[in-house]
């Protein structure tokens, strides 16, 4: 009882992680590499979680074959740690890069696990990590047992340098969520190292998994695939919300100008990368901004307070297209029209408002580039 009392964390965070690996087996239509990873992390996750109260238990038994349970659990349990640690920074490689390739020729980062396991194969004929008495069966650590925290922490040290290197190639949130895996199971090893009986350590690593998949594999139906914004859907509730709310906001149609051409003559691949770009010059320069969303091809909506003064946030956003570093981007304009909500009007009438409004200062453009042709 006082066993089961002890280790009712791991017996939750085990059924946690089981509901997690039925979620990610069967609500992903299409198991990507990173999908993949995540279900590696888990099943080791939960195999460390399963072997640590096992470890305790057959501490100090001496039925028949006890020394083998009690060596090989704690075997496990070292190289599990730095196993997990691998496909946590195989993912983050993945999901910045999107390159299977770069990832598997860099050994899915098992670099740390493969020095764990020269360690324990020494420590089978030299115990330098830990051992375990033939006669009473009692586990202890040995005087160069510090190593394994040591090469453990340089693991999550260089999970931070990794975060912190690529962080401009990736989206701000994706960033602070590889940034929290990282200090959650680095906090949690701290805690277990100086409490030994706080078993927190497997514990800390399966909420990050949890958070990591949620928040970037589970893909919410109110955000845009590509670029991350809000959709059209979720653009509509918001502003029904902000109707029924009687609260009082405008809002901003952009239109990106000849998007086909850069798709015909660059390619639909460059394409979506102008589209990517520009929706994080929404989301992350516009802070605001209530709602941002991509509507459709290249039209993006804004939401804002009716106090914004619109042609200011367009200058904003036309010096972060002169000087952004994908040269595309330089280039690129945009047609805007913009439309304070008036009490009465219904979400079809302020889309039609602020449509109209986007193309007659689209046709101006355009003819204003015309005359200065001629």
């Amino acid at each position: 009882m006082i066993f089961l009392e002890q280790f009712q964390l791991n017996f939750a965070t085990f059924l946690l992680l089981s509901v997690l690996l039925f979620t990610v087996k069967n609500r992903a239509k299409i198991m990507s590499f990173g999908k993949r990873l995540i279900e590696y992390a888990i099943i080791s996750t939960m195999v460390a979680v399963v072997v640590e109260p096992l470890s305790w238990f057959f501490d100090g038994k001496t039925f028949f074959g006890a020394y083998f349970l009690e060596y090989t659990t704690n075997l496990i349990l070292i190289i599990l740690a730095p196993i997990i640690g691998g496909l946590v920074i195989s993912y983050i490689d993945y999901y910045i890069f999107k390159d299977r390739t770069r990832v598997i020729k860099k050994y899915l980062y098992m670099h740390f696990a493969a020095i764990t396991l020269i360690m324990i194969i020494i420590n089978a004929f030299i115990p330098i990590y830990f051992s375990v008495d033939r006669l009473t069966n009692k586990y202890s650590n040995e005087d160069l047992f510090w190593l394994h925290y040591v090469i453990i922490s340089l693991m999550y040290v260089y999970i931070l340098y990794f975060v912190l290197l690529n962080r401009k190639k990736t989206y701000n949130y994706a960033t602070r969520i590889f940034l929290f895996f990282f200090l959650l199971p680095f906090i949690g090893m701290i805690i277990q190292l100086h409490y030994s009986k706080l078993f927190f350590a497997w514990n800390s690593i399966s909420l990050g998994i949890l958070i990591t998949f949620i928040y970037l594999e589970l893909q919410p139906g109110e955000k845009d695939f590509l670029t991350k914004l809000y959709n059209r859907q979720s653009y509509e509730k918001y502003v029904n919300q902000l109707i029924e709310s009687k609260k009082t906001f405008q809002v901003a149609l952009l239109d990106l100008n000849s998007f086909k051409q850069i798709n015909d003559r660059l390619g639909h691949q460059i394409g979506d990368r102008v589209l990517v770009a520009f929706g994080k010059i929404l989301r992350d320069e516009l802070p605001d901004c209530y709602l941002a969303s991509r509507m459709a091809g290249d039209e993006f909506m804004l939401v804002m307070n009716e106090e914004t003064i619109v042609d200011h946030l367009v200058e904003k956003i036309c010096n972060k297209l002169k000087n952004h570093s994908f040269s595309v981007m330089n280039s690129l304009s945009f047609a805007y029209g913009f439309c304070k909500y008036e009490e009465g009007m219904t979400i079809d009438e302020l889309y039609a408002v602020v449509d109209k409004n986007m193309y007659e200062n689209k046709y101006c453009v355009l003819n204003k580039k015309k005359l200065e042709m001629n």
